[in-house]
Order: C-alpha cells, then structure tokens, then sequence
C-alpha cells in the first residue's frame, strides 16, 4: 500500500476514495484507506496527463492490486471497440500494455446482472497479485504466455466502459459528431415519412369524427379499416417501421447521459426536434384506433402501422426525458398522444388476447368468436365420441394470440418505463394520465404478465410520487378496477421478487415473492415521503411523514369498509375479498423482514390500528369481528414468532454492532445506521427500492426527532439544524457507493429486530384483543374464534401460555357453554401438553373433565390429547387415570368415539408394541404380556373404584371395562380374530399368574391380587374362552378355588372386609363361567368348593357374595347329582326356618331378611332342580308354590310388619317370578297385588324401589335368557327361567346327570304340555304382560317426589341424601327400567314421551342425559310418535313435576309453583329436548311453537265456555312463555314466526280484553264502595277474574314478544316480509340467528295473583295497557272492527261513560276509583334497554333492530300477519342493535326502541340471505 498500512481483514466498507476523500468524519464508521488513494486523487479528468514518474508510481501501485473499483458507477452500453481515449487510459496502455490483464470483462458487469461482490480481492486479481514483476511488463508477458495484441484488446475494452462511465470521459468532439449524425437521422425521416403522415393523421381524423366512441367495432369502422389496409402499401409500412426503429435506436443513443449536454446546447437544432416531435405526434397519433386480430404477424403491414406509432411513441419520450431541454420541446400534444396510443394498445390489443373478462368488456366480437369456435370444438369431440374434460372445454374459449403480441409488448413495457421517467420531468393533465394510469391497474389483474405488471407499476408509483394530490383517487381507482378482479385464492400468483429488488434478505428470503398489488402499495407508501425543503416551517416539518399515515390509513380503511359486503359470500362478479385482504398481509409480513420495505411494517403498524377500532374488532357486524380475528392472530403469532428469531440472533446482533469501534455497541441504536449503510451498498444502492427505503427511514426518523424537539419546545434553529443535518445525510448515503460488510442475512435480522422494536410493541394489545373476544359479552362463535387465534400465537411462541391472564382466559373457555368454544380451547392445549410433561400434569384435569363434555367433538378432542399426552408417554405418571377417563367413554352415545376408545386400548394391552408419542423421537416399546396385564389389572381397579365405596359386582356386559375388552378384542365382530384372542387369552393367563404370585407374597388381609381378580372377572364376562386355555381348560377353576375360603373377618376394617368380599365376588363370577362351559367338575375340586359354597352361603355377611355362591353352587349342580342334592337341602333348611321360625337370634327381622334373600336366589336360579330333586335328609322336594306363598306372607302383615323384612320379601318373590312369571300374570294372585300396591306413589320408598327392581331383574333375566338362547340356535323366548344364565355369552357345554336330567326332562314335558292359554309357555310374553300391567303405575313412578325417608343409606357413591332432590332415587330406578322397556320395545313408545320430557328437566344430571337419550332413541327409532301435541304435554308434564318438587323441597312456591321465575334446569332440559329432537324438523318445529302459544292464546280466549281464561292456570302459562323465550332458536324463520303467532293473538284478543277489563274495573263502580270490584259476591266477579287473567295471559304474549324481538334484533320489516311466503320467507329458514346476552325476559314483574286482590287488578291494568300502547305500532292498524267477547264494544272505539282508551279524563263519582293515571311502572320503562355493563352495537344489514324499518306489523285474519298503515303509532327514536347470526352463538345485547315507519323511503327490506 502507498503509506505501507496494511487493510484490515474484514473490512466493514470498502471506500473508492475518489468519490469520497473523508469519508469517516461525517460517517462516523471505521472505513480502511483506499490502496490507491495516495496516487490517483485527482486523476479523473480525461485531459489530465502525468508526469513520467507519476506514471511509473501509478502503474506499480496498480499491478499488485484489485483494480475493479474503478468500474463505472453506472452502465453504459459499449457502442463498438476501439482505442482508451482518455489521456490517462492511453498513456497507461501505451507505458504497460499489459496493466490491466488482472481485470477482464467479464468482471464488469450491468447493474441488472450486476452480484454482491466479498470484501476479499476477486480469484482473478490474485494471480497479478502474487507476480512481483509489475514493473517489468515483458516478464509478465513471458509468464502468462499470451500475446499483447489480445490484452490490449482487453484493456480496451475495458477502458471503454470506463470512457462511458461519465460524461466527463466523452469527448467534446465525439459530441459533435454524434449530434450532427443525430441531425442528418432526423432530417432524412421527417423527409422521407412527413407527407404520408400528414396523409394518414387526415384519413384518421375523417375516421374520429365518423365513429361515436374509440375503438368500437361496428360494421362501418371496420369497412374503413379494411380500406385503409388496401390502400396502405406493404412495402411503405415495412419501410415506415424500419426506419422508426433506425430513429428510435438514435434518439435513445442520443438521449444518453454524456451526449445530453449536446441537446441541450444546440448541437442538434431545435426546429428540427420540434419538428421530429410533431411528425412522431402524428405517428402515434395514427396508431390509436388499430386493432390486431388473432393471426396478425410483425410482416402484417396493420401491426407494421402499430408498431411504427409505438416506435415514434417511444422516440418522442426519450427526447422529453431529457432534463433542462427547451421548454418547447416538453409538448403535452405529443406526451398526450403516448399516453392515448398506451392506453388503447393495452385495452384493447393486449389485454383481450390474454384476460376473458377484459375480452368480453372490450371486444365482444372476438369474445363471440372465440366461444363458437370452442363450441365448434366441443360438438366435433362430441360427434366422435371424446367428451373433453371441463377444464379442456373452458381453456377452450380464448382466442389465439397474435404472433406479434410478444414486440408489441416490449415496445409497451418500454413506453411505461420512459413514461414513468418523463413524469419526474414534465407533469401531465391529470385528466390525461388518470385513464392510462387506470389500464395500468388493470394490468395487474391479468395473469401470466409479469414483466407487463412490473413496467405498469413502475408507472404507477411514480404517478403517485408526482401527483400528492391525486392519492385518494389513485387508492380509489385500485378498489373499483383492480382489487375486486384480482385472483385471490391460496393459490394466487406471487410474482414479483421481494427479495431480490433490492439486494435480498439473504438465504432465508431468497424465495420471497409477494403479489404484485403487494409491491406497488409498498413502492406507493415509500414515495409518498420525502425530506422538507430547507425553508419549510418547523410547525410542518413533521409532515413530511404524514403523507404515508394518510395514505395507510385510508387504504385500509377501503379495504375494511369492504369486509361486511363481503362476510357471507362473494358479491356478484367480485372475488372473495376476505381472502385477498388475507393474502395482502401474507405478503406485509414476508415482506417485513426485508431491509428494503420498510414500508411493510409501516403499513402493518397502521393495519393494527384500523384493525383495533370501529371497522376491525369492535365493528357492530360479528362476521367482521370474526374475521378480524383471523386477521389478528395472523399478525400477532408472527409477531411473537419474530420476538422468538430476535432472541435467537441475539448475540449475531450484538457482536454486528460491535464491529463500530466509535458506536455504542447497543443494537437498538446501531440497526437503523446499519440498515441504512447496507440499503446504500454500492451493489444495491442504485435500486428504486433501496433508494425509497433510505428516504423513508430518514423520514421515519426526522419526524420521531422533530416531534421530540416539539415536545421539548426548541427554537426554530434547532429544527433547522436537523433538517439539515438529515438531508446532508441522504445526500451523503445517496453518493457512497462502497461495499459493506454487512451481508443479507445481517441485513434480515436488523430489519427484524427493528420491525420488533417498533410494530413488536404492539403484540400485547394484540393478545389482549383476543382474549377480551374471548369474553362472555361476546358470541360463542366469536369466542371461539378467539380461542383459536390465540392457539396460533401459543404455536408461535408457547411462552404465551405462562401468562396468568391467558391462563385465566383459557379456563374460562373450558368451561364456556359453546362446544365449539370448548373444543378450540381443548385443541389448543393438546398442541402443547404434548411437548411438556409438567404442563400436561398441570393441565390433566381440565382435560378429563374435557373427556366428558357434552359435546362430542370435544370428547374426541380431549380423548385423543389423552392418548398422546399421557397414555403413549413413558413414565408419565398418572398414565393410568389418563386410561379410567378414557376407558370411561366406552359407553359413549357417539360410535365413532366407541371405535377411538377400542383402538386406544387394543394398542395398550393386546398388542405388543406400542408406538410411543410423536415427537419423541425414540422406537416403539415392546412389551411383555406380563407388563400389560399388570396395566390393565391398575386400569381396572381404577374405574372399579371411581364407581365409588359401595360393592357393584359382578360386572355386566354394560360395564365399561367389559364393553372396552369386547371392543378391543372383537367379540361379536365378523372376520378372523385368531390374533386378537391369542392376545387375549396370554393377558387372561399372565392375570391369573400375577395373582398367585401377589397372593403369595402379601400378607393376609391384603388382598393385593384384587386388581387382577378384578380383570378376570372382567374377561369371564367378556367372554369366558379367554380364561379356558385349549391346554388346560380347568386350569382357572383349580387355581381359584382355594381362595373361596371365608375367612375370619373379626378384627378387620370395613374396608379390608369389604375388599374380601369383592375378591370372593370376583373368584365367584370366574368360577361360575368357567363351570358353565365345562361337562363335569373335577373330584378333588367338586368337594372343596361344595364345602366352601355351603360355608359362604351360611356364614358370609354381604348379600352380593351370598348371591353369587347361590348362583355358582346352582351351576355346579346342574354338572353333578351330588351338588343337586346338596342344594335341596339346604333350600329346604331355609324354607323350614321360615315355616316357623325358631326362637332367639334367628327369628330377629335380620335373619329373616337373609333367609328371604338366599331362598329366593335359589329359586331364581334353582326352580327346576329343587322340584326335581328330592332333599339329602329325605322328604318331598320344594316346590315353587309353597316358596310363593312363604313370600307372600312375609310381604304383608303381621310378618311383613317391619319394613325391611317386607322389603325382603317383596324381593324374594321377585326373583321367583323371574323363575316363574306366570304367577304375577294373573291379576288376582296376591303377588300381583302385592306388587302394584309398592307401585302405588303413596307406598314407602323402600317398597317402590324393590318392586321397580323385581321389573328390572325380570326383563334383563330374559334378555340373558334370549341371548343364551341365541347363541344355542334356539328360539329367544323358550329358555327356561330355572337354569342359570350363560356368562359371557358362550355356548353351554356339558352332559346334564342326575337330577338335573329329571329336572331338564321334567321342565320339557312341561313345555312340551298343551298349552291352554295364549302365551303359556312364551316366558318372554309372561314378562311383557307383568310389565304392560303395571307400566301406568311406572309412569307415575317417573316423576315421583317423595321425600327419602331420615337416614336413607340410597344415595349413590359419593353423593349425600342433603345433596339429592326428594324422589330422586325412584327415579333413577324407573329410567333405568325405561332404558331396558324401550330398548325391547315392550310397550307403546309415545306413552313415554310426556314423562322423559319432564325427566329431562330433572335436577340430577345423570337422570337429564338418560332421559334425554331415551327421547333421542324414540325420535330415530318412533319418529312418527313424537307429534307435536304429545311433545306440548310434555311441557305440561315437566312444569307439573318442577312445581311439586318444589313444594317437596319446601321451597317459598310465592305466585309460580318456584321461588323465582322458571327454573334454569328445566328451561335448559327442554332447550336440550328442543334442539335435539324438535329443530331439526321443520313441521313438528312449527307444531310444537304453535302448540305452546296456544295454551297462552287460550288463556287470552273470553268466549271459550272451558279451558278459557276463566280456567286458565296462570301458572302453567307463565312457564310456557317461559320455555319460548329460552329455546335455542337457530334459524330466522323460528323467532320470527313466534311474533307472527303473538301478532295474530294480540290482534284478536287485545284491545276487547282491554276495553273489557276498563269498563268492569272502572265504568260501573258504586259510590258508596269506593275501590270496590263490582259484582264481587256473584257471576261479576268471576268475570272481572276472567278478564284479569285474560290481560295476564296477554301480558305474558307481549312480554314474550318484546324479549324475542329484542334478543333477536326483529324489526317490523322482517315480520310482515316473513308473512309473506315467497323468497324472504325462504331466507329467514337460512339466515342463521342467535340471542343477544343478558336480555332479561320481565315475565317474573307480572302478579300472577293479581285477579283476587282489588288493588293488584288495577295495577295489572296499568300494566297492560302500557303493554297495549307499546305494541300499538305492530298490532293496532289491524284492529279495524275485531269483535271482543260477546256483548263487548268493538276495538279502537269508545264505549259510553268510558274513559279514553290513552288515559281519559272519566272517573268514579267518589273521585278515587276512576282510571289512574298513566305513569309506568319502572321495569316497564326499562324493556328494550340494555342491563347495566352490557354492551351495544349498531346492527347492519338484514335482521337488525336499528335503522329504519317499517313499525307495523300483526296479523291479518287466523294465524296471519300482514303490513298496513292503519292503528295509532307512536315514534320513537330508532336504535340499532348488532345483526345477529352464525350457528351457535349469541351476541351482544344491543337493545332498541321500535323503529319507525318509511313505508315509503324503503322499497327492499335490507334482510340477509344465508
């Protein structure tokens, strides 16, 4: 180097100091000395010549090094070789020819191809630098081996582009030379082309005035054009444009930077440009108007004529492109005739050709064309039988393009890019350029033309740069042309290069590719800034950036104002805008991270701010707000997403600021100096882009300072000090062209990191947007928009998550009452859990309770969750209540839930390996049969001990665990289950091996084994070949058998004695099934387990193992005669001690109960083998009669006399009817009486839940019997009753011996006998008969509320009797008994539908869901049983028992029959009944409403002789409106038809009921008993109570009324359009409704006992009447003449001596009775208005309450309601309320007064179709 200092390694720019001597003093950053600055300072000019030691120090200093910086700063095309003409240049080639070797050509390149170049020397430059020699040239030439004509030929070439580079290096002469060359060009075209312009400019003028409008394509214009083509010749066209390509071709070399300067000095003379200009006028002129058809080609003399206009267009621009040029030369003629000759070129030549839309708009001839020809095609296709695919058919329909479309284009693009430069020279009419500048739009509307779109925007921003003035009609013509025909779409194209406009983002964003209207808004906001000038006010100095505010703002303010057009679907001919808006923020954020627009998060900062106000997130619309949600999780999650990248690149950051010795060193002050000096990188410095991007931020920056000094109050020099200082440092950036160190992936994370210093502060309000949507205020599908919004920022940064605020707002969705609020909340936790341990530990209750939700894909949701999270997780610990709460859901009502929980645990226990959880990375688990059993046995003890304390074994096929391992294993299921069941039988083997060894190890009173007894229990039900190994079927029974010992319990705890017990159960139940399926019993087993059966059943205290031993002791003696007899004897030892019992200890009612109890159990299971078989001790055998009658007495007094022993008895002949049915068949039996007396309401609790049992162990006893029967092949209701029944639904196997032969034979002969009456031997009839007898008994059973009785033990598993509603248990037990009535189809169906609906309000959630499940089975199964009137008696049904459970639970019962209002559960049940049953169908769901407001409507009914208001049950009537204002409405036509119904009634009732009820409170009153009811002792006082219930009944119509319009935002409008049908109708069954929140109802204001207190009538008249005038507007201008009640006045007219209707002036003689006066009662004012901290909203569209709206509605005749204009109205100021709609939801309450008639200013009602 000159001053021996060598460069640093890593050099952060690379200054050329001969643009720039310092320039570290006014950088401020380290910049190396230039290695040639010592030498070559000064050295620039082209005349200056060096000494000869100059030259020599020169050429030494650059033979070693780089020369590549001397390259020019801008490109300029070569014009052809030759020699260096500088004197510098020549003297270096002729002292070193060889000097510039080390620089080829292929070094310099165009900024367009122009690559980032290192801070290292090039590969190129270090083979000189390595020579020594550089001195000495003819070593250098000896050494590469080359001749020296072929590097001087390099070295000129070089020089060449060097001599270009400036201006400076041009020589005057050469100036000279090509300025009269120049003028000779022109002087020869306008000679040789100016008469036959002139010629053509005339013909066209002819054609103009000729034609009414540009380009049309009649007839006659095209006769003229075909003349005109015959009289042009060919050879003057080709000639015409060939020249003018000559022309332009010199006029562009012309116009070049170094040969201006002739231009503008007169080297060329200014009558000849003039003159060319005018002629080139005339040329573009004549262009206008010419159309190309589909085979024009470049040698069609018509395209010769357009593109020679073009050619001239093109010259002409080049030449006012020029600066400084005389003003003469700027002619607006010509630029207007450019800018005409564009515009037609593009509308109607190129885009026809490439856009159908544009084709049909502009040239319907050549659209009509191109459709027959495609028709023409299809039919040829058809004809030979080749149907063309849809999509073949359609591409069909364009035209061929012209092969002279590709030059036109070129020539058009060129005219945009010297049109976009002309603007900054001359401005244009805007009248002029506004149509171009619209076809220019447009063009970003046709696909397929990139390079098109690009020039067109290029024209557009700069157009918007020159025009300030003109933003707003800019913005406004891109909304009217171009947005709504964009292609939008996921799919839409991505054509214009972010990335790379600008130098690139680096590796990440090499890819990035926005939308074209993208680039052009962001290009539009960057040049809308600029610096203010020196002299600007220092008030407005700040101002400079608030162009680009303006403009932000008011595009989106366009673009919000578009969303609620655009919310239900797209408009006609107009794409979805909503995903157009999506697609544009797509591309902001993309576009965010790329230093050169920093526009995008310009723009993004303004979106959030439209986005949080009256348009975004608080617009009245829901769908808006919906919408904005999407659009605000989008720019939040990728906010947070960045806030994440900025913590990564942390450390990149700082050690890059660190790089500035003098800097801070902190990145929040070194990135934007560091963005700037990377956008003014010579290699991306000459960029629009870059060169907009460093303003803007300058701008950014000077108004955050100048506010800052506004604030501070600073003097007018400190601002000027500023805006100098800032436009010294544009200047300064504009002018560097260095290299800088900073790369473009530096460059991406500081435009990040200052997206997030600045658009990042704005993620908080962002998240706390979505969690206030998340609110109750707001709709269900609002909020549940909402919760998926913040899933999305939680996936971007899970951080999110450990705030306390979203943690509160994710509990509350949980537990929110939508299911689709619940379900996003449910999916937003798995996509976490999953990856967090301790949060899924955390989260595991929420997600069990989520298990059982309601609704069902919420249940999927958390079950799936279940599976991943904790299941599939090893080592999670609580692993296995993750299984009970999914092995819970086996009994679910959904199959497809069913199918996911079979699949979960056939993965878990029968298969052997098992995928572990996605994300961990690890192989699957195998497992050994011993480890699943060991699963499965801690699964199966904690669903059996969720069951609670109390014992319920055995398990039956309904049993979760036993449903699961049907499922699993495919019991029942078709196909080849060998895997399965081999599976099955290893787990049931290693149970069983786990059991010894843990019996075996544990001490005694353990019972550790438990859990895999349990199993097994559950695999004998299941199916009992699972514990029957082919090898050794016995194998189970032997090893069990020991532990059916009973054991010593004294000293144990309840518990462990209870643990026994239900061990023993389990052995039991195993033991049984596995002797069912057995011929014989082994010898040494067959005597231990008699012994131990006969020892439990004497001795065991719990009645569950009692009837187990009972039923396993039968099954064995069916297989052997030893253990036949030894039943008999000891049945026969029961029945004595019951004959007569013994004194002592044995006669006490608890030994009778046990004996009772055993007995029965034998005869249950026993009946033929104890008749068959004789006792051991001798003596007849038992028969079943005698048993009967020892039952019976002890069913009644004076055995019966203690009700636990009558309780026993009523359950011993129970279970011998199941043996024996026909003797509860007959009607006059004592135990049929018996039984229907404990079915009677008034019997003991006690009584009536037995008598229930005995019906439900009768009928399943017979399903097990047909299931056996079944599974035998025999017939389902000939199986014997006396046999036991088959476990786990296997074939019974064995030889029957002894007695159980005779008693087998005896039972056949008996079946065998002739029967003598209908069904004697059908025992499945004989059951049904029991049943139907006694099912009206049932039925009132159902809605029994009997209190318990003190100290009841029935309360179920964890539950106290406080907790329990009274009856609660009977009804438990008599749904239960539906479940197996219905499910068999034993009785009629529709008789109960009344009880279900009234159990369906039942305040146990358990009996809610069953019963409603039981109606949902009716509906699918008996839909033609559920009418209307049956499902409104239901309703009558539920508010009967609602009203006597009250008055059970000695609730205050006040007026209603409940202490407030109508209860929330029963008006939820029938919600639930409603929308599960009744809204799905149209018709039952018009019958059912219409039902309801018939009850109320006769209520209003004066003339009814019954059921009239005079009978009316006020109280009943009140519930029902009630239950219609709280259905579920989901559709307009539902609320809507409600008020028509009300209209009708009010219509026909109202004004009589009035007028009546004023006459009899007012018009006959005695003046000696002032106050007094008239009549009060006679037939006049029944008829006022029937006019005071009759305005209540009325009053609850209005009442109801209000609320639905109110809740529902119905206007008038909407109802008399709904009463119309037709297509409104029809859109009101679409429209999706939903209720406002908190919109109260009023009915509990109204005194239901008003009519028997004086005082009360009079102030439910007040009330009434207030009622009446509110509603005037919809009912009172149908009340032309309707009669009232019979000798009644007619409506709207005054009765004689009556006051007025509106508060008259008449009274009673005594002055206090008369008529009081108007004042309203307050909640009366209060209707329509919105509770204290509701919201409001203003409604828009169809549907809503606000705005104007027709205010008469009713009815016109029966059941009508038409529009009118007659009645007495009152105005009231019209609100509005938020337009109400989407599935499931409900808004916010925005109520409003009754709008007003405009019957004539709206002539469509504003309704929204769905």
């Amino acid at each position: 180097m000159a001053d021996g200092q060598e460069p640093q390694a890593h050099p952060i720019l690379r200054w050329p100091s001969l643009l720039h001597p310092q320039p570290s003093l006014y950088l401020g950053f380290p910049t190396p000395a230039a290695p040639t600055s010592g030498a070559l300072v000064g050295g620039l000019d082209a005349g200056h010549a060096l000494s000869e030691s100059a030259l020599a120090g020169v050429i030494s200093l650059l033979a070693p090094v780089d020369v590549g910086y001397l390259r020019p700063l801008a490109h300029a095309p070569p014009v052809g070789a030759g020699e260096p003409r500088s004197v510098l240049c020549r003297q270096l080639s002729a002292a070193a020819p060889g000097i510039f070797a080390a620089a080829p050509t292929s070094h310099v390149l165009p900024p367009a191809q122009a690559q980032p170049t290192a801070a290292v020397p090039p590969a190129a430059a270090q083979p000189a630098a390595e020579q020594p020699a550089a001195a000495h040239p003819g070593r250098r030439r000896a050494a590469d081996g080359r001749k020296p004509a072929a590097k001087r030929a390099r070295v000129a070439a070089v020089a060449e582009i060097a001599d270009r580079a400036t201006a400076l290096e041009t020589p005057a002469e050469e100036a000279a030379k090509a300025a009269d060359a120049y003028t000779t060009c022109i002087r020869e075209f306008v000679k040789k082309h100016e008469k036959a312009a002139a010629e053509a400019a005339g013909v066209e003028a002819d054609r103009e005035r000729s034609a009414k409008a540009e380009g049309s394509e009649d007839e006659e214009e095209e006769e003229d054009q075909q003349e005109a083509a015959a009289a042009d010749s060919g050879v003057a066209a080709a000639t015409l444009l060939r020249d003018a390509r000559g022309l332009g071709e010199e006029t562009a070399r012309m116009c070049r930077p170094e040969l201006q300067q002739a231009l503008r000095g007169g080297g060329v003379p200014l009558d000849d440009l003039l003159r060319l200009l005018r002629l080139l006028h005339r040329l573009a002129a004549a262009g206008t108007g010419r159309l190309l058809e589909p085979g024009d080609t470049e040698a069609s003399p018509h395209a010769q004529r357009i593109l020679a206009a073009m050619e001239a267009a093109g010259a002409a621009l080049h030449l006012m492109t020029v600066p400084d040029m005389p003003q003469r030369v700027y002619s607006e003629d010509a630029a207007e005739a450019v800018l005409d000759l564009l515009r037609f070129q593009l509308t109607y030549n190129v885009y026809p050709f490439h856009d159908a839309r544009l084709r049909s708009a502009t040239r319907p001839k050549l659209a009509a064309a191109g459709e027959a020809a495609a028709a023409a095609a299809e039919e040829a296709a058809t004809a030979k039988g080749k149907r063309r695919p849809a999509k073949k058919a359609l591409s069909a329909v364009g035209v061929s393009v012209p092969p002279v479309m590709r030059v036109l284009l070129d020539r058009a693009q060129g005219l945009l890019v010297l049109l976009s430069q002309l603007l900054a020279v001359l401005r244009l009419p805007g009248a002029a350029l506004l149509p171009l500048l619209r076809a220019c739009g447009v063009s970003l509307t046709v696909e397929g033309q990139k390079l098109l779109q690009e020039k067109a925007a290029r024209l557009l921003v700069a157009a918007f740069k020159a025009y300030p003035a003109q933003w707003g009609t800019m913005i406004d013509e891109l909304f009217a042309h171009v947005i709504p025909h964009l292609p939008s779409g996921p799919k839409a194209p991505r054509d214009f290069p972010a990335a790379e406009d600008a130098g690139g983002g680096g590796a990440a964003a090499a890819g990035c590719h926005i939308q074209m209207i993208t680039a052009a808004l962001l290009q539009m906001i960057q040049a809308c800034v600029d610096l203010p000038a020196v002299d600007c006010e220092p008030g407005r100095l700040a101002d400079c950036y608030k162009g680009a505010a303006t403009c932000a703002d008011y595009f989106w303010s366009c673009c919000f104002d578009r969303l609620p057009a655009a919310r239900a679907a797209k408009s006609e001919g107009d794409a979805d805008f909503r995903t157009l808006l999506q697609g544009l923020l797509r591309d902001l954020l993309a576009a965010a991270h790329l230093p050169a627009w920093p526009a995008a998060p310009f723009l993004l900062l303004r979106f959030a701010a439209v986005l949080g106000g009256d348009r975004g997130l608080r617009h009245p619309d829901q769908h808006v707000r919906q919408y904005c949600l999407d659009l605000a999780a989008s720019l939040a999650a990728q906010l947070y997403r960045d806030e994440v990248a900025v913590g990564e690149d942390a450390a990149a950051l700082v050690a890059l600021a660190a790089r500035d010795a003098e800097g801070s060193g902190d990145p929040s002050e070194e990135a934007p100096r560091l963005l700037l000096l990377f956008l003014a990188d010579r290699r991306r410095a000459a960029h629009a882009s870059a060169s907009s991007a460093r303003t803007f931020m300058l701008c950014q920056a000077f108004a955050e300072e100048v506010t800052n000094l506004q604030k501070q109050d600073a003097g007018p020099e400190e601002f000027t000090a500023k805006l100098v200082q800032y436009r010294q440092r544009r200047d300064e950036l504009d002018g560097l062209g260095a290299d800088v160190a900073v790369t473009p992936e530096d460059g991406a994370r500081l435009a990040r990191f200052v997206v997030q210093s600045t658009l990042g502060r704005a993620r908080q309000s962002m998240l706390q947007w979505l969690l206030e949507c998340m609110g109750p205020s707001c709709a269900s599908t609002t909020r549940a928009k909402a919760v998926k919004a913040l899933g999305e920022v939680l996936q971007a940064d899970s951080r999110v998550l450990e705030s306390n605020l979203v943690q509160s707002a994710v509990d509350k969705a949980l537990q929110d009452e939508a299911i689709s609020v619940r379900e996003a909340a449910v999916s937003l936790l798995g996509r976490h859990v999953g990856h967090s341990q301790a949060l899924a530990l955390r989260l595991f209750p929420t997600l069990a309770r989520a298990s059982t939700d309601p609704g069902t894909s919420v249940r999927k949701a958390a079950i799936k969750i279940l599976w991943d999270a904790c299941i599939r997780q090893p080592g999670f610990p609580r692993a296995t209540d993750a299984c009970k709460h999914v092995l819970m859901r086996s009994a679910d009502q959904e199959e497809s839930i069913q199918d996911m929980v079979a699949k979960v645990f056939h993965s878990l226990w029968f298969t052997p390996r098992l995928e572990v959880a996605e994300g961990e990375g690890g192989a699957p688990v195998e497992r050994s049969a011993a480890e699943r059993a060991e699963q499965l046995a801690d699964v199966a003890l904690a669903v059996y001990e969720a069951g609670g304390r109390a014992i319920h074994l055995p398990l039956d096929q309904a049993h979760p665990l036993v449903a699961v391992l049907r499922a699993a294993l495919g019991v029942g299921a078709r196909g080849d289950l060998k895997k399965e069941w081999k599976a099955g039988r290893e787990v049931a083997s290693a149970l069983l091996d786990l059991f010894l060894t843990a019996e075996e190890t544990s001490q005694a009173g353990e019972h550790a084994g438990f859990k895999h007894l349990l199993s097994l229990h559950a695999f004998a039900v299941t199916d009992v070949e699972l514990c029957q190994p082919p090898s050794d079927p016995a194998k189970f029974v032997r090893s069990l058998a020991p532990y059916l010992k009973a054991s010593d319990a004294g000293g144990q705890s309840e518990a462990a004695r209870r643990r026994g017990a239900e061990s023993l159960l389990c052995v039991l139940s195993v033991a049984e099934a596995v002797l069912s399926q057995q011929r014989h019993c082994e010898a040494a087993t067959l005597g231990e387990l008699l012994a131990d059966l006969q020892a439990l059943v004497n001795r065991h205290p719990y009645v569950q193992v009692l009837a187990g031993a009972c039923a396993c002791l039968t099954t064995l003696a069916l297989k052997e005669e030893a253990a036949a007899r030894q039943l008999a004897s000891l049945a026969g030892v029961f029945a004595g001690w019951l004959r007569e019992p013994q004194g002592g200890a044995a006669a006490q009612p608890a030994f009778m109960c046990r004996f009772l109890f055993i007995l029965g159990q034998l005869c249950r299971r026993g009946a033929a083998l104890l008749q068959a078989t004789p006792p051991e001790g001798g003596g007849p055998p038992l028969s079943m009669a005698e048993c009967q009658r020892l039952f019976v007495e002890y069913c009644s007094p004076p055995r019966g006399r203690d009700p636990k022993v009558a309780e026993a008895g009523l359950g011993a002949l129970g279970m011998l009817a199941i043996a024996r049915p026909a003797i509860m068949v007959d009607k006059r039996s004592p135990a049929s009486k018996i039984l229907k007396a404990a079915l009677q309401p008034n019997a003991p609790e006690l009584l009536k839940l037995k008598a229930v049992s005995n019906l439900i162990e009768l009928l399943r006893a017979d399903e097990v019997s047909m299931r056996a029967a079944q599974a035998d092949g025999g017939e389902g209701g000939g199986a014997a009753h006396g046999a036991p029944p088959t476990v786990g639904g296997g074939k019974r196997r064995g030889k029957k011996g002894g007695a159980a032969a005779a008693a087998a034979a005896d039972d056949s002969a008996q079946r065998a006998a002739l029967q003598t009456q209908n069904g004697e031997g059908d025992t499945l009839s004989q059951s049904s008969s029991i049943l139907q007898d006694n099912w009206e008994a049932v039925l009132v059973l159902a809605t029994d509320t009997t209190p318990s009785p003190p100290g009841s033990a029935l309360s179920p598993p964890g539950s106290a009797d406080g907790e329990l509603a009274p009856g609660t248990h009977v009804r438990r037990r008599v749904v239960e008994l539906m479940e197996i009535v219905i499910r068999g189809g034993l009785v009629g169906p529709w008789t109960a539908v009344a009880p279900l609906m009234a159990l369906c309000t039942d305040p146990h959630e358990d009996i809610r869901s069953r019963a409603l499940r039981l109606l949902r089975h009716l509906c699918e199964k008996f839909s033609r049983y559920l009418d209307a009137d049956r499902l409104c008696s239901g309703v009558v049904e539920a508010y009967r028992f609602r009203a006597a459970l009250a008055e059970a639970a000695g609730e205050p019962t006040a007026q209603r029959g409940w202490a407030e209002g109508a209860p929330p559960q029963a008006l939820a049940g029938l919600s639930a009944v409603y929308a599960a049953l009744i809204q799905p169908k149209f018709q039952l769901k018009v019958d059912f409403l219409r039902g309801l407001l018939k009850r109320l409507r006769a209520g209003a009914d004066l003339v009814a002789a019954s059921g009239g208001a005079a009978g009316s049950e006020l109280r009943l009537l009140d519930f029902c409106a009630a239950v219609v204002a709280a259905l579920p409405y989901k559709r307009g036509d539902e609320p809507c038809m409600v008020v028509q119904e009300i209209n009708g009634i009010v219509c026909r009732s109202g004004e009589g009921v009035k007028e009546e009820f004023k006459r009899s409170l007012f018009g006959a009153i005695s003046p000696g008993a002032p106050g007094a009811v008239p009549g009060s002792n006679g037939a006049a006082s029944a008829a006022v109570m029937a006019l005071c219930k009759a305005s209540l009944a009325l009053s609850m119509l209005l009442l109801l009324k209000e609320y639905i319009k109110t809740a529902y935002s119905i206007n008038s409008e909407r109802i008399e359009a709904f009463a119309k049908t037709g297509e409104k109708r029809k859109a009101e069954e679409k429209l999706p409704v939903a209720p406002l929140a908190g919109v109260p109802t009023h009915l509990d204001k109204l005194q239901l006992g008003a009519h028997r207190d004086p005082e009360q009538m009079r102030a439910q008249y007040k009330v009434f009447k207030q009622l009446m005038a509110r509603d005037s507007a919809d009912y009172g201008h149908l009340v032309a003449a309707p009669k009232a009640a019979k000798g009644g006045v007619r409506g709207g007219e005054e009765a004689d001596g009556a006051p007025d209707a509106a508060g008259g002036d008449g009274g009673s003689p005594g002055g206090a009775a008369g008529e009081e006066d108007d004042r309203t009662p307050g909640w009366v004012e209060g209707l329509g208005r919105a509770p204290a901290g509701a919201k409001t909203g203003r409604g828009r569209g169809r549907g809503s309450a606000g705005g104007r709206g027709r205010g008469s509605t009713g009815g016109r005749g029966r059941g009508a309601a038409t529009g009118g204009r007659g009645g007495r109205r009152k105005r009231r100021k019209g609100g509005s309320s938020e337009e109400s709609g989407g599935e499931e939801s409900e808004g916010e309450y925005a109520p409003a007064a009754r709008a007003k008639s405009t019957r004539k200013a709206v002539k469509r009602l504003p309704m929204t179709e769905d």
